[in-house]
């Protein structure tokens, strides 16, 4: 070896040792499809902390066992696939790894039971866990930070999100075939979600408690979850772009969507609320609070639907088109925002196939026409609004009134009959006032600033 090429060699020798001396490594990434891989990487790559690359571990051969070889790994900056590694039970040997530049991908293990081993994991783009068979929680995780999505799908005993309360904030949320869920508590801080979310398909799930933080989403679809009792857990929804709620065959109550106000139009795209074949459904109690839609609304093939009351405050205007269509029970449709578009836009207002008293435009507009009690509460006005401590009401003077804040709680009683109404002991806020008559109720929104 002369003594040009003995420098090369040195000097590359020496800048290989530079990068194992700062820890970083691997700028391609590496695949690890054997236990002996994993328990020689200490050894092959000393001093390597920080791999620049993809970390993939995918057993070909049927014998990983552990993970203790990567113990020394602290940061990937690509991703970390673990994937068909039947013998795993846990993930013990990432303990130090802190950092996830990119997704972390835990798909088709069928024996692991949790995810020890990532404590102390901090920070990673994507969260997706999928097909893992005995996976029964995934509490281990303590992440602070997600940057796009979390997608947990397919995890046939999973019972729980818990592990994942530090979230606040993520682009997409996915949570789809988990039958052993029966809530989406460990959710419990996330308040946006930018994207939007779908929860599918869920046979176990009863409720959506843990959502009860999430205060913006761009949209949501909640469909096929075959067990889905109520609605519970969207308390702090106020407004949303498009929402699908279909297709969930024990559904009975809505009445989380209390604090939902508006379904928004968002980067030129009209909103839009779909409520379709829900069967059990009974009434559309809890949207009393809705008063714009900017776009469609459908009401449609819900089989014992009979009451759609809870629409009643939703400014015609702002319908588009209007859907209300195979509802075999639902006889009464003369509600005040459903009058007022038959006004405006007949030609955009599709009503058919519901039961006698619902089955036409025609047969609504002449139950439009008795001005019926419900109708005529729903004209009541309260101004001024916003308030910075009282308000009027007018078209309405006996009755009672409850002030009711953004946690749905009652706090405040009175009687109509008074020249107007004071609220100023009250903090500022949003707060929703319910109007009693005889027969009929409204609930209209209220700001105290």
């Amino acid at each position: 070896m002369n003594k040009i090429t003995l420098k090369i060699f040195l000097v590359v020798l020496l800048i290989g040792n530079m990068w194992f001396i700062n820890g970083q490594c691997l700028p391609n990434g590496i695949t690890f499809y054997n236990q002996e891989t994993i328990d020689n990487f200490s050894t092959d790559y000393s001093g390597c902390s920080v791999i620049e690359g993809n970390v993939t571990i995918h057993d070909i051969f049927g014998d990983i066992t552990n993970l203790n070889g990567l113990s020394q790994i602290v940061e990937i900056q690509g991703g970390l696939v673990i994937n068909s590694s039947h013998q795993l039970i846990d993930l013990t040997g990432l303990d130090n790894l802190n950092i996830l530049g990119e997704g972390l991908y835990i798909s088709e293990n069928n024996n692991l039971v949790n995810l020890h081993g990532l404590e102390n994991l901090n920070s990673v783009g994507n969260l997706s866990i999928r097909n893992n068979d005995n996976l029964t929680n995934i509490s281990n995780l303590n992440i602070m930070q997600i940057n796009d999505a979390i997608s947990i799908s397919y995890n046939d005993i999973l019972s729980s999100l818990n592990g994942l309360e530090n979230i606040t904030s993520i682009n997409y949320l996915l949570i789809d075939n988990n039958d052993s869920l029966t809530n989406l508590s460990g959710l419990d801080g996330l308040s946006i979600i930018n994207s939007g979310f779908d929860i599918l398909r869920n046979d176990g799930l009863i409720d959506l408690s843990g959502l009860d933080a999430l205060v913006y989403t761009n949209y949501g679809v909640i469909s096929e979850n075959g067990s889905l009792l109520t609605l519970q857990g969207l308390e702090s929804l106020t407004t949303i772009n498009y929402f699908y709620i279909q297709l969930n065959d024990q559904l009975q109550d809505i009445s989380g969507l209390s604090s939902l106000t508006e379904i928004i139009e968002f980067n030129g795209i009209e909103g839009r609320l779909m409520i379709l074949e829900n069967n059990m459904l009974l009434s559309l109690n809890g949207l009393e609070g809705l008063t714009a839609v900017h776009g469609e609304l459908g009401i449609a093939n819900n089989n014992q639907l009979s009451n759609i009351g809870g629409i009643r405050n939703v400014d015609a205007e702002t319908i588009t088109n209007l859907y209300i269509n195979y509802n075999p029970n639902l006889s009464e449709c003369a509600v005040l925002s459903v009058c007022d578009h038959l006004d405006i836009d007949l030609e955009n207002t599709y009503i058919n196939d519901n039961n006698i008293g619902c089955q036409t435009p025609q047969e609504v507009e002449a139950a439009c026409a008795l001005d019926t009690e419900e109708n005529q509460i729903a004209k009541i006005k309260i101004y001024p609004n916003p308030t910075n401590g009282s308000f009027e009401i007018s078209g309405l003077k006996d009755g009672t009134i409850e002030i009711i804040d953004s946690q749905g709680r009652t706090v405040k009683k009175m009687d109509l009959g008074e020249r107007n109404y004071s609220i100023s002991e009250l903090t500022s806020g949003i707060y929703f006032v319910k109007i009693t008559s005889e027969n009929s109720s409204l609930t209209k929104q209220l700001i105290k600033i």
